[in-house]
């Protein structure tokens, strides 16, 4: 079931309350980090074993993630790893940026120096990262510094509905070659300019900044799902 090109790592992660949790935790981390493929059947019965963990918490779970986007699951078929679409990704990014804009307008206000300076860290991390040509890794870097700008605007319940935007958003960026190739270095660039408007206490620049961040990365992605569906026929 697992992709062996990329990853090689078991279906492992820390269990929590109940055993749906922990399916569900451990199969969104590996639709993530790529180690479940777009398109790829989910066999309840191989991942069960893998997870060590009876059936039916991992058949509970692919319905969660169905629900979430994560998963698309046709009549008389075997749920799969979804594969991007433009209509999807337009959509995600359409929400992304009205959430993340109030997130991030309401960071600059409170943002302390702490925050800051380790917004400043993943900023560098995040070049060091991409010199480097590590695409997983900056894959983290950027969830980690998105995720730690959030947490800065004290609005906790926003933040959640926002970290599963995220989630959704590096399938896609992960999975496109287009992406990982053009857009990197002025994601760095475009963080940089947001932590520059924080610092500078102008919640409205941050704001903006970071939907034009959204936008610049939404039309890369859309152009390329919308290149691969036509080329999906001829294959």
């Amino acid at each position: 079931m697992l992709s062996q090109t990329q990853h090689s790592q078991p279906l492992q992660a820390r269990k929590h309350k109940t055993a749906r949790d922990f399916a569900l935790d451990t199969l969104r981390r590996a639709i993530v980090e790529g180690r479940l493929l777009p398109g790829q059947e989910l066999r309840d019965n191989e991942l069960s074993q893998q997870m060590g963990i009876s059936r039916t918490p991992v058949r509970e779970a692919i319905q969660v993630l169905e629900v979430q986007g994560f998963v698309v699951h046709p009549p008389f078929s075997k749920p799969t790893v979804s594969q991007q679409s433009a209509g999807q990704i337009e959509e995600v990014y359409m929400i992304r940026k009205a959430l993340e804009g109030i997130a991030t307008y309401h960071a600059c206000l409170l943002i302390d120096a702490r925050g800051l300076q380790q917004l400043k860290r993943l900023t560098r991390e995040e070049a060091r990262v991409i010199e480097r040509g590590e695409s997983v890794s900056w894959s983290k870097c950027n969830r980690r510094f998105h995720t730690a700008l959030y947490v800065a605007s004290g609005k906790p319940f926003l933040c959640r509905y926002i970290d599963w935007l995220l989630d959704l958003s590096t399938i896609y960026m992960m999975t496109s070659e287009e992406f990982l190739r053009q857009r990197l270095e002025g994601s760095n660039a475009d963080h940089i300019r947001i932590v520059n408007a924080c610092e500078a206490r102008d919640p409205e620049l941050a704001q903006s900044t970071l939907e034009d961040h959204l936008e610049k990365s939404a039309a890369l992605l859309i152009d390329y799902a919308s290149t691969i569906k036509q080329q999906r026929p001829q294959q």
